[in-house]
């Protein structure tokens, strides 16, 4: 793994962080629908008033909501190598090539 630039993880932690955060805002804006999609006799949310056929948008929510799970995933994941010492900067720091003061 040398030859990943030093800020791959971090960057990757960034991307999955701003894609869990839009992501969830999204799927936070659509709750009616989220309602609506997981629909039982004994739900504690109620849906609100019908909106038209044509304006619902379950795909789109349905989607936000696994895009949502898969990126705070990935950014627990990351996090958790990271703290355990897996992955991280203690690979480049002992390199040759980075300079010191």
């Amino acid at each position: 793994m040398s030859g990943l630039p030093i800020g791959f993880y971090t960057g990757l932690m960034g991307v999955s962080a701003v894609t869990a955060l839009g992501s969830g805002i999204y799927a936070l804006l659509r709750a009616r629908n989220i309602a609506r999609w997981s629909e039982t006799p004994e739900n504690d949310v109620i849906t609100g008033p019908k909106t038209p056929i044509g304006h619902r948008r379950v795909g789109g929510t349905k989607v936000a909501v696994v895009v949502c799970t898969i990126a705070t995933c990935v950014a627990l994941g990351l996090f958790a190598l990271v703290a355990g010492g897996v992955i991280g900067s203690a690979q480049t720091s002992n390199s040759r090539e980075v300079q010191r003061p």
